[in-house]
């Protein structure tokens, strides 16, 4: 394989390459260019460059600069005809928890039902899958790292319609998964009026006022509202309010 130099620190990339026991032939610091080689099997240099061309027909140079994998993954040299959606669905996948897994599987089938891919140049946000259709996105799913270390299925969404016309679906919810709705308290999501910066009268865009369980709350849209640990069933029921509330049909 030969490399062209364009970076300044380019003994340093060397000295790794002797290190892992890769070869420089016709390198010095006025070459343009350079061969590497792996004696110890040849074959190695030719299978990480098909590796790394099959994840270039997939990865923009935006993306493949933001998203890096922390192993190998035989998807991306896998025949797209065994794959059932995006390769870089099926990497992101494979590195996710179980739970996350079915969730996504069924989101992914949903996304497709309602007309939302995968966007090409930021597939991921916050962890998630990151669907789009035109300047619209549909609902995030990822793993979320606890302050003990434990991770966790979450997912937000932002509720403002949905309080006053399917107040039952609302009160079902929380029924199955409490402590998100209710409580102006800031680590519940709710409003703390930009900490003291503006007065509870004055008005606010991001602010969420909605009545639940017979009380008047303001949410923050920055925060609220976080769903922690559920179940594929649940995450439906949160599915199909983000629905309601975003007119999707």
């Amino acid at each position: 394989m030969t490399i062209k130099l364009f970076y300044k620190n380019i003994n340093l990339i060397i000295n790794e390459f002797r290190n892992l026991g890769l070869y420089a032939d016709g390198y010095d610091k006025k070459a343009v260019s350079f061969t590497v080689s792996y004696p110890d099997n040849s074959h190695i240099i030719e299978t990480l460059y098909q590796y790394a061309k099959a994840q270039d027909a997939e990865l923009s140079p935006v993306t493949a600069y933001h998203y890096m994998f922390p192993s190998f993954s035989y998807r991306w040299v896998e025949d797209p005809s065994e794959q059932k959606y995006e390769t870089i669905f099926h990497v992101k996948m494979d590195l996710s928890s179980k739970e996350i897994q079915e969730i996504q599987n069924w989101l992914h089938e949903k996304a497709d039902e309602y007309g939302y891919k995968i966007k090409k140049d930021k597939p991921f946000d916050k962890g998630c899958v990151f669907y789009q259709k035109g300047s619209k996105n549909l609902i995030h799913v990822g793993d979320k790292i606890k302050d003990d270390g434990e991770s966790v299925v979450w997912t937000k969404a932002i509720f403002r319609d949905v309080f006053i016309s399917h107040t039952e679906k609302i009160k079902s919810l929380a029924d199955k998964i409490p402590g998100v709705f209710g409580g102006n308290k800031f680590e519940n999501g709710g409003c703390i009026y930009c900490n003291g910066d503006k007065k509870p009268d004055e008005p606010c865009s991001m602010r969420i006022p909605y009545n639940f369980d017979g009380k008047q709350y303001n949410g923050c849209a920055y925060r609220s509202f976080e769903f922690n640990n559920f179940s594929l069933d649940i995450f439906k029921d949160i599915f199909d309010l983000f629905l309601i509330e975003n007119k999707i049909k």
